[in-house]
């Protein structure tokens, strides 16, 4: 991760969000962004060209992606969260293989939690870290999760593989 600017890809997700003045909730998603038309876009939005240190944000995390759950992945989405933490929840089914996650900002707290056999375990959160998460495999739905309260500013890039 050393090749990765954190602070510029931070100020390019502040940026990104204040240009997309039509989106009222912490979301965004930009499943295009940089990874041209090899990956589905759905129809989303498109991460713009002029925000290099995000663009190079999301192709490290799709190569933490493919080396942690050994897939070339066709179809992804990705999203931007802005101070998200989420509740405790399950993926839907078609949330296949894993998800992973990019975290940036300047915060503490907001650790990913998921069951295990009802045991809690818990990958600490920090600026530079990902985490990555089982969602369905082999039929099986993924793990329930939430995340921990969280303090300052804090951004994750959310990338998933999907039948959606």
């Amino acid at each position: 991760m050393s090749n990765l600017d954190l602070n510029a890809a931070l100020a390019e997700c502040r940026e990104l969000f204040n240009r997309q003045r039509a989106y009222e909730n912490d979301w965004l998603n930009v499943t295009q962004l940089a990874f041209g038309e090899r990956y589905s876009d759905r129809g989303r939005r498109r991460l713009p060209a002029d925000l290099p240190a995000l663009r190079a944000a999301a192709f490290t995390l799709l190569g933490a992606f493919k080396n942690r759950w050994a897939v070339d992945p066709t179809v992804l989405y990705v999203q931007i969260a802005r101070n998200g933490g989420v509740k405790r929840h399950r993926d839907p089914k078609t949330d296949l293989v894993g998800t992973s996650i990019l975290w940036l900002g300047d915060f503490d707290g907001g650790d990913l939690v998921h069951l295990d056999g009802g045991q809690e375990i818990h990958q600490q959160a920090a600026p530079g870290r990902i985490a990555h998460l089982p969602c369905t495999q082999n039929g099986v739905q993924g793990p329930v999760h939430w995340t921990t309260p969280h303090r300052g500013e804090r951004w994750s890039l959310v990338l998933n593989r999907s039948v959606k």
